[in-house]
């Protein structure tokens, strides 16, 4: 660990490659909100998680339409969503490869 600028600690930090929500949040529930999202950064680098994959179980496509879009990779102090990904079988629409 060192000092970093403006005070800073510089030190390595946990990623989850796969986490389905946290902290009473569900990512694959379509009510999920952005705020949501940041609850569970502030909370997970308290335990030394500093980026993480949001994952969506396998739902009804209409799920997918409402959270992949909240679930887009961001960045901030709290931690950070590298991106989103989905788990199990995906619904396909008739004829997709």
């Amino acid at each position: 660990k060192s000092s970093g600028s403006k005070g800073s600690i510089i030190a390595p930090g946990y990623l989850d490659i796969q986490i389905n929500g946290a902290f009473g949040v569900d990512f694959s529930d379509p009510e999920v909100t952005a705020e949501d999202l940041h609850f569970v950064a502030a909370n997970l680098v308290r335990y030394g998680v500093t980026g993480f994959l949001p994952t969506v179980v396998s739902s009804h496509p209409e799920v997918y339409r409402k959270v992949l879009p909240i679930l887009r990779p961001t960045s901030n102090d709290a931690g950070s969503d590298d991106a989103a990904t989905v788990t199990g079988k995906v619904p396909q629409p008739r004829g997709a490869i």
